[in-house]
């Protein structure tokens, strides 16, 4: 979601394309997370305010397309070197890094919920997105979660993640080589997994992954071609008057579709979804389309560099994306613990999805700034806006 002018941005001296660290990209990707800690526990006040209930796509596609960003940002270097057994050695590390996370993320889940129903007697505690099999069948219930073939509801999106960086490499080295060529094998492929059962199972509890890691590649690919292309174009942004007209109607049709016409057409977005289109488990058609309207919008008039000029929010933002893989673990053990504190208060006068909004989620935000703030040093955070261009990472 960036159109030029960022750090890192055009050639070297030797004639080669600059990768490096893009302060708007880190700023997206902090938005982005926050909007995912607060999707995150449901049902508190600031869930209404969110771009899914405006549109037809949501977090998830951003999470994925920044990171595709990222990944050609990270490793772009490495590969216009020639150096391709760097970038992959990168990759595969960075992967398993994930892989050590989920799991640790997974088992936290698990304790928290765990301890949730020994001090409240509420089963809910234990049937709830997916954890009733680990508490039944703990052997296979292990070997499914170990394996990624069993993953707990809000921790299915790091499975999808870890994939894609196992193949990041390889979709970058095509991507360098040609990047339309990689842009049309990728839209095969997730043409292919809009076919039922075009995806991989899980396992112990029969079923298919909540996010399909073939069509889901999709948008990972199309991040990492449109890091390859603005930099070897100088990171020039085509300004299309016609494309810009499409991808302001189908966003303004979002809104319309997803508010149901702002409340006078009660059922009008149902009526919509019947007709296909908008699954979120392969991304359909509807929600991919909508993304890169938004994406293009937001890339064309420079909204990133507009937000990031708001006094503290900017900053603060760039500084989470910073440390985005540190600040997303916090925010899922923390969105866990929101759902459990939303449960427990649940019969209070005041009720605990409002308490959630009021006092949790925006206390769980503060948390996810500190952490950055935390990691990041305090030099580092006091020269933030001096700062030079820094490796990026996935």
């Amino acid at each position: 979601m960036h159109n030029g002018n960022g750090a890192g941005a055009g050639q070297t001296g030797r004639g080669q394309p600059e990768f490096g660290r893009i302060e708007t990209i880190d700023f997206w990707r902090g938005l982005v997370l926050v909007i995912i800690f607060i999707n995150h526990v449901p049902g508190n006040i600031f869930e209404t305010f969110t771009p899914r209930n405006f549109g037809f796509s949501d977090s998830a596609e951003a999470f994925v397309f920044i990171s595709g960003m990222s990944v050609a940002l990270a490793y772009g270097g490495s590969m216009s070197r020639g150096d391709v057994l760097g970038a992959l050695n990168k990759a595969w590390r960075r992967a398993s890094l994930l892989y050590v996370i989920h799991l640790l993320l997974t088992f936290t889940a698990i304790a928290l919920f765990a301890n949730a129903f020994v001090l409240t007697g509420k089963e809910i505690f234990l049937l709830g997105h997916g954890r009733d099999v680990i508490f039944d069948d703990p052997s296979a219930a292990l070997l499914g979660i170990v394996s990624l073939g069993h993953q707990l509801g809000y921790y299915n999106i790091l499975p999808l993640y870890i994939l894609l960086m196992l193949c990041a490499p390889f979709i970058l080295l095509a991507a360098w080589r040609s990047p339309m060529t990689t842009l049309t094998v990728s839209f095969v492929i997730y043409a292919i997994a809009q076919a039922p059962q075009v995806n991989l199972p899980s396992w112990p509890v029969p079923g298919l992954w909540f996010l399909n890691p073939f069509a889901w590649q999709l948008a990972f690919v199309i991040g990492v071609v449109t890091v390859v292309v603005m930099r070897r174009s100088g990171d020039a942004l085509p300004g299309f008057r016609w494309l810009t007209a499409i991808c302001a109607l189908l966003v303004v049709a979002g809104i319309v579709l997803t508010t149901n016409c702002f409340g006078y057409r009660p059922g009008l977005f149902d009526a919509a979804r019947a007709l296909g289109g908008f699954d979120k488990t392969d991304m359909n058609v509807m929600r991919l389309a909508h993304f890169l309207a938004l994406a293009y919008l937001l890339a064309r008039f420079r909204v990133g560099d507009g937000l990031m000029r708001i006094p503290a929010v900017g900053s603060s933002l760039a500084l989470m994306g910073r440390h985005g893989l540190a600040v997303f673990a916090l925010g899922s053990v923390l969105s866990s613990a929101g759902q459990i504190f939303a449960t427990m208060t649940e019969d209070m006068r005041l009720s605990g999805t409002t308490l959630t909004g009021l006092a949790v989620v925006p206390a769980g935000i503060m948390c996810l700034y500190w952490l950055a703030r935390y990691l990041a040093g305090p030099a580092t955070v006091a020269g933030a806006a001096q700062s030079g261009p820094a490796v990026a990472r996935a």
